[in-house]
């Protein structure tokens, strides 16, 4: 591979000696080519370009408005198109990585569902890509993108084994074992959202109740907070527009003593601490990384939900569990996805497809 130019010797800086030869270490070439990774969101559609060395070339944001699953697919050839024209002198390419939120077969490139975007049942999406695009194509999990990119760029580097959560506008995990993605028999494991939690709890867009997405979400939090304040609980944030209400807000509203923003955070820190807990005694990673708009911008939930899950969960497991709030980023989907096609090319066994 030297000879193609794909692994170059990088020198490592030291404190000299004086003496020798300067110690090199081996890297890839990120002048050799380059992959795109798009992200599927509700909202909008994350883009990035990576070199082959996983430096960030482009970065950029879509919002997607009203649009259906058809126009969805065609604003991601777009995009794409429009990407490859503007760095296709950029050497070699790998190909394109999509994640979008819903239960995804990665090694089919089937999306099975996505509950917060109607219209997805069975979509094939790689095969649809593929009547445009005669490249390489991977299509996955959201957060198993986001849980990649924590691995290759976040704190995750040095770990074999963990579990990432992610609680955001959506609820999800992606679960390494052994540098390998868990993806189970059918392919879709990490449906951390889709846990139940509370028996008689909310009811969740897949169509059960109580799921952990409809109690600890973004929009599970922020709708609580506006039943409580519509049946005239008393707060603080009532003086707030009720549009204007966020994770923050509740977070400092609670901490200036708001007994309703106190008792939703308190809340919130339990739910996630039983799934946690759950998922932890099942799998043993050692290190559980959480991300995300909820434990990023509730303040002091990572200690909360460190104290439950090692209180619930089995003595000898949740004592020798490390936990960590991941370095996540709004494109950490995107990354992941272009990423995903890094891995494909050196022929990784990270992705385990």
């Amino acid at each position: 591979m030297l000879t193609d130019k794909v692994i170059i010797e990088k020198e490592i800086i030291e404190k000299s000696s004086g003496r020798g030869r300067k110690a090199k270490s081996l890297g890839l070439n990120g002048n050799y080519g380059y992959s795109i990774g798009i992200n599927i969101e509700p909202d909008r559609i994350d883009l990035s370009t990576l070199n082959l060395a996983g430096e960030v070339i482009n970065e950029q944001t879509t919002l997607l408005g009203n649009l259906e699953k058809n126009g969805i697919i065609k604003k991601v050839i777009n995009l794409i198109d429009s990407e490859k024209t503007k760095y296709k002198d950029s050497g070699f390419f790998l190909g394109i990585g999509v994640g979008i939120t819903g239960l995804v077969d990665a090694r089919k490139g089937i999306v099975y569902y996505c509950p917060n975007l109607p219209g997805w049942e069975n979509v094939e999406l790689r095969k649809q890509l593929q009547e445009h695009f005669s490249s390489d194509l991977f299509v996955d999990d959201s957060v198993r993108m986001m849980t990649l990119a924590e691995k290759r760029y976040g704190i995750a580097k040095e770990f074999t084994n963990f579990l990432y959560i992610y609680i955001g506008t959506g609820v999800g995990s992606g679960i390494v074992l052994d540098n390998r993605f868990y993806r189970g028999r059918n392919g879709i494991s990490g449906e951390f959202g889709h846990m139940t939690i509370r028996q008689d709890g909310p009811l969740c867009n897949c169509g059960n109740q109580g799921c952990m997405e409809a109690l600890v979400s973004t929009n599970a939090i922020l709708q609580s907070v506006k039943t409580s304040l519509d049946n005239n609980i008393y707060s603080s944030l009532s003086t707030i527009p009720k549009n204007e209400i966020t994770i923050g807000g509740i977070s400092s509203a609670a901490i200036k003593g708001d007994k309703l923003a106190a008792m939703i955070a308190n809340d919130t820190a339990e739910n996630i601490g039983i799934g946690a807990a759950d998922l932890m005694n099942v799998f043993d990673p050692g290190v559980i990384i959480f991300s995300g708009e909820v434990v990023e911008k509730l303040d002091g939930i990572l200690d909360e939900v460190t104290r439950l899950v090692r209180l619930r969960g089995i003595a000898a497991i949740s004592q020798r569990t490390e936990f960590y709030i991941g370095k996540s980023h709004l494109s950490a989907g995107s990354r992941g996805a272009a990423t995903a096609m890094i891995e494909k090319f050196v022929q990784s066994d990270v992705l385990n497809i």
